[in-house]
């Protein structure tokens, strides 16, 4: 029997970087740039096989090291606008 469920979801990503510090070896993470995205989500299941779809705008973005892109409320440089998904997954 197909199902249909519909969400609300949310997704963060963070660009990093290794930054050696102090002694030989020694490393930090520092980050580089971030992104948050939150959209709608739409899931559709039958007996042997399921989709998704997914379509998230970037809410808020920040680059910490400078600002490429020139824009001070989003990650334009590093991440995209809109993420859009699609995953497809067999039951067995």
């Amino acid at each position: 029997m197909p199902r249909r469920f519909s969400e609300l979801a949310s997704r963060a990503s963070k660009e990093a970087h290794k930054l050696v510090v102090g002694e030989p070896g020694l490393a930090q993470d520092r980050a580089e740039n971030t992104a948050l995205y939150v959209g709608p989500v739409v899931t559709y299941t039958r007996d042997k096989w399921w989709a998704t779809l997914s379509v998230m705008p970037q809410v808020y973005g920040a680059n910490f090291q400078d600002n490429p892109d020139g824009n001070t409320h989003l990650d334009l440089e590093g991440h995209e606008r809109v993420n859009v998904r699609l995953i497809f997954g067999l039951n067995f």
